[in-house]
């Protein structure tokens, strides 16, 4: 019956029908046939000349006609082609029973490793067919298979169960009970993509977590263990608002995982132990919106948008904030008292719970606006802001911390304000605080700063400039364009001595900005004179 299903396809096909001829099922390979054929070939010599292999999309079906060739083959079993895992196994050549416990037993004997404990269910859809299962595999079949997997191995310690395509851990949410000493869990190449998801599994005794490859791992609130280990450095020195943060993150944390040590093949360990110490090696910090008049921009253009929507459709507000934002207020005493009930200014007036539940956590902040910020009226033009851009290197490149403060109107008063935003590069708020009070600083902060702006649109378009480049020139003067403007010009007719720019500016500063200094030091000692400066 075999070499007549085949009969037409050709001399060579028709040799890897003999009876001595076995199959094996290779799932996982995301190349060619051709492609399998050489990476099988690792195992030993004539492999090349002694398969036949068929298939495409991951799931191939490779005859062996060398009885001796296939152990070679097995041994490739779970290695890596093009970052996915490969699996191989001996597929039956007439299956005699479809039944899903006889499958279940044949599998674990296949693919559990007495060693650790542990079993393979990689591509587990692939390795059920090619034992004769043909039914549907949904999550009602995967909790039987969990199930008669335990009756067997019920001290089974790591699951791995990678490469399935896998969208809902509802079927893994009954693993603690089934295997109560279960420590590992690897779903790595799958599709799990919403957050809560880790609500099937935080009562899981896991130890160890891989979620590499899924969706879910670009989730902002997935990475709030990358978030809190950063800002643990800066715990012993931190605002106490900011403290509070950052202990909320973690008991959050420890709600999905409460043995956890390793999270996609990171370690947690001692991450969380306050207080933290600030460590020597932080890259330094660079405070100021004159710093980069590119971050300024930018930063100008979501104060904006994020004003205009507080100011008239507050609940779109929610744009800006994940489920693990938070949000903070403070009152001066007198200020806007019909949001008394928010103010975590007096934590001796109430008690520590009720201070506590003061925080506004990602969905409730938007809310808050739209109900306690309905008449809220900010004017650009009477704010300023300062910009501190901050690395997180395990997870953004930098967020910015932002301070903006002015003048509003809430509810037909007047008031002023202080707000500050930690943001991330995709406009995503991690924490905000709101403090309103009465008085008139703000204000003189705000005129500075338009005046700081006005200089630099003037300088450079009256030299022609960058901003980039007549920057530095006006942070040196304390933005006094027309000693600017004289310290410019004096740094040209140095260059115009056969000096760089840098080295232009090293002898002007050296020399205190005096012409007269400058030109006595270039007459006495020409191209020198840099090399004579730097050793004083």
């Amino acid at each position: 019956m075999a070499k007549n299903s085949h009969k037409s396809k050709g001399n060579n096909k028709r040799t890897f029908q003999k009876k001595n001829t076995t199959k094996l099922s290779v799932t996982g390979f995301t190349g060619t046939s051709q492609q399998l054929v050489n990476w099988l070939s690792r195992a030993g010599q004539n492999i090349k000349k002694n398969i036949f292999v068929n298939g495409n999309n991951g799931t191939f079906t490779v005859s062996v006609s060398l009885p001796n060739l296939v152990e070679q083959i097995l041994r490739l079993n779970g290695d890596n082609y093009d970052n996915s895992i490969v699996s191989i196994c001996e597929m039956q050549q007439q299956p005699q029973a479809t039944s899903l416990q006889s499958v279940v037993k044949e599998l674990i004997s296949r693919c559990y490793t007495a060693g650790d404990f542990s079993i393979n269910l990689d591509n587990l859809q692939q390795k059920l067919q090619a034992l004769g299962y043909q039914r549907n595999f949904d999550n009602v079949a995967l909790n039987k298979i969990f199930e008669l997997i335990a009756l067997s191995k019920p001290a089974l310690k790591a699951v791995h169960y990678c490469n399935n395509n896998l969208t809902s851990l509802v079927s893994f949410k009954n693993l603690g009970r089934l295997f109560p000493s279960l420590m590992g869990l690897d779903l790595t190449n799958n599709s799990i993509r919403q957050i809560d998801q880790l609500d099937h599994i935080k009562d899981l005794p896991l130890e160890v977590l891989t979620l590499l490859n899924n969706p879910i791992t670009q989730d902002p609130n997935y990475l709030l263990i990358q978030i809190v280990f950063y800002f643990s450095l800066f715990y012993s020195t931190s605002s106490a608002v900011l403290k509070e943060y950052i202990s909320h993150l973690f008991s959050q944390i420890r709600t999905y995982f409460k043995k956890i040590r390793l999270l996609d093949q990171k370690p947690l360990g001692t991450a969380f132990q306050f207080p933290i110490s600030i460590s020597n090696n932080l890259p330094s910090i660079e405070i100021g919106y004159f710093a980069s008049f590119d971050i300024y921009s930018y930063t100008n253009g979501f104060l904006t948008q994020y004003f205009e929507l507080l100011d008239k459709n507050p609940g779109d507000l929610i744009r800006f904030y994940s489920p693990s934002s938070i949000f903070s207020l403070t009152l001066s005493d007198g200020v806007a008292t019909f949001l008394s009930t928010s103010n975590r200014n007096h934590a001796n007036q109430f008690a520590q719970n009720e201070y506590v539940s003061r925080l506004y956590i990602g969905p409730k902040i938007a809310p808050l606006f739209v109900n306690k910020f309905e008449h809220c009226t900010h004017k650009m033009n009477n704010i300023a802001f300062d910009v501190c851009q901050i690395q997180i290197p395990p997870l953004f490149p930098t967020v910015l911390n932002i301070t903006a403060f002015g003048k509003c109107e809430l509810n037909s008063r007047e008031m002023n304000f202080y707000r500050t935003f930690i943001l991330t590069p995709d406009n995503i708020i991690i924490n905000e605080h709101l403090h309103l009070f009465k008085g008139d600083i703000p204000f003189v902060v705000v005129q500075q700063t338009k005046d700081a702006i006005d200089a630099i649109n003037n300088v450079s378009n009256l030299t022609k400039l960058s901003v980039a480049e007549v920057l530095p020139f006006l942070k040196s003067t304390n933005y006094d364009s027309k000693m600017a403007v004289v310290r410019m010009t004096l740094v040209l007719k140095v260059m115009g001595s056969n000096f760089t720019k840098e080295q232009a500016g090293f002898i002007c500063e050296k020399l205190q900005w005096n012409e007269q200094y400058i030109g006595q030091g270039i007459s006495q000692y020409g191209s020198e004179l840099f090399n004579k400066l730097q050793q004083i």
